[in-house]
């Protein structure tokens, strides 16, 4: 045998020595020495659906979309009423000139169609980006309960199949976020 692998050997043997001293303790023995998670239920679904913000943000959608509603109705009015007089029109007027009016009816109709696409997605922003300002607070009211309770996790409860009562901090995290936030103004969070 050679010295260096005499030598070789032995670092060999001394490391996997070493090696086995300082390995991870068995899961048994780390789970004894830790403490059990303090963990803590929410219903977001419950929250989101009682809460006196998103109610208003939900009403103050409604009005708006009321109100494109009304306006939309009555353009289609009277692009209904321009179809009908151009079919009243259509054996007075030559084949080219209905024709252009045909053509000029259906921009409008296209430019009508983009106008309540565009009113819908603005709805859909609106809402989307005062929601937000109702998770925002809601999320700082959730961390300041978790920290005065030393909580250690948060689960919402559409995530969980079961789970005790007294873990519960839906009640005391809607009335907070009541009092905090009774409304958004759906139009402010367009800035």
């Amino acid at each position: 045998m050679t010295p260096s692998r005499t030598i070789f050997g032995a670092l060999a043997v001394l490391a996997l020595s070493v090696g086995l001293t300082i390995a991870p303790k068995p899961a048994a023995a780390q789970t004894a020495e830790m403490q059990s998670p303090s963990i803590a239920v929410i219903d977001m679904q419950r929250i989101m659906r009682e809460s006196t913000a998103v109610r208003s943000i939900q009403q103050q959608i409604d009005q708006q979309r009321s109100l494109y509603q009304e306006e939309l109705s009555r353009k289609e009015n009277e692009l209904r009423e321009a179809d009908e007089e151009l079919a009243r029109q259509r054996n007075i007027l030559s084949s080219e000139a209905f024709q252009q009016k045909r053509q000029e009816l259906e921009q409008e109709v296209g430019i009508l169609q983009r106008e309540i696409q565009g009113q819908r997605e603005s709805l859909d922003e609106d809402y989307s980006r005062a929601m937000r300002e109702v998770e925002k607070v809601l999320i700082e009211i959730i961390n300041d309960i978790s920290e005065a309770r030393d909580l250690d996790v948060v689960l919402n409860k559409a995530t969980i199949v079961l789970a005790r009562t007294e873990l519960e901090i839906t009640d005391p995290a809607l009335e907070r976020l009541n009092a905090e936030l009774e409304s958004v103004d759906v139009q402010a969070t367009q800035n």
